[in-house]
């Protein structure tokens, strides 16, 4: 088996193991909803999708975002949470590339406003997250890699 199925066969199993909590519909009550789930975990592993590519994931304390796009701006369903509610709850933003729904300038200068978050993001996205007033000591640069650094071939 090649390790990109393995790896695809483990993150499968993964999710389909997880306790998983999944937020509905474009109103303001589910809004709510996601926020208390995510204030109430304390232990193991939750997962909600945020819409696009975004996904927040908590594993016991710690919370993570990935490719976060939170603004409700020609959106089909409203964001589950705010990029505001998470300011203060987030720890880590995980931002794979600079392409806007990845890289979503009003999600990432709200949540740099909690001053906790820490931002990974790859080196074509620093200077533009300069440009936005993200913090540079809030930065942690990642190398861009590609299929061939991650998968030599054998």
């Amino acid at each position: 088996m090649s390790r990109t199925n393995c790896a695809f066969g483990v993150l499968l199993i993964l999710l389909l193991d997880l306790s998983t909590l999944w937020s509905e519909g474009p109103s303001t009550p589910g809004s709510v909803k996601v926020l208390e789930q995510i204030k109430a975990h304390q232990q193991g592993i939750a997962l909600w999708w945020t819409g696009n590519a975004g996904w927040l994931i908590k594993a016991d304390r710690l919370l993570i975002g990935i490719d976060l796009d939170l603004e409700a701006a020609e959106k089909i369903a409203i964001p589950p949470v705010s990029a505001n509610d998470l300011a203060s709850l987030l720890d880590l933003a995980f931002v794979t590339h600079h392409h806007g729904d990845h890289f979503n300038e009003p999600t990432l200068k709200g949540l740099a406003q909690g001053k906790q978050c820490t931002f990974v993001l790859p080196q074509t996205c620093v200077l533009r997250a300069s440009e936005i007033g993200l913090d540079h000591s809030q930065l942690r640069i990642c190398a861009q890699y590609t299929r061939e650094t991650i998968l030599p071939s054998r």
